[in-house]
């Protein structure tokens, strides 16, 4: 059973839209994720634990050259999940030029992220 209609999860997930384009991504971490948040990237691995993923998250970004694109295409509510799309556009030194459409299907309980799984489809740099 729901613990969040679609209104409460919009309204949730406005608040970290809110704080994303403001840069405070990291704001967005404390505040809306889950202790044992799972987290997982596509076909990787899954990152569980809300310190496993803040580090990963700091580390990252470190290793981040520049973000050309972040734009946000598509969204769409439900109960207790919220769905993205975005197009981005990076530059790291780890994986390199990276451009393409993401997708976020993140699902809430008690208010916070507890499930958070991207999908991403790269276009040619």
């Amino acid at each position: 059973m729901p613990t969040h209609t679609k209104e409460q999860v919009q309204a949730i997930y406005e608040q970290i839209l809110d704080l994303v384009k403001q840069g405070k991504g990291e704001e967005v971490y404390e505040r809306f994720y889950a202790e044992d948040i799972y987290r997982q990237q596509a076909s990787q691995a899954p990152m569980i634990g809300k310190q496993v993923n803040i580090k990963f998250n700091a580390e990252w970004m470190k290793g981040l050259i520049k973000f050309n694109e972040m734009t946000l295409l598509s969204v769409a509510y439900g109960d207790d999940v919220a769905m993205s799309e975005w197009q981005i556009d990076f530059e790291h030194e780890r994986s390199g030029h990276s451009c393409g459409k993401q997708v976020s299907v993140t699902r809430f309980r008690d208010g916070l992220i507890c499930d958070e799984r991207f999908y991403m489809s790269n276009n040619p740099a």
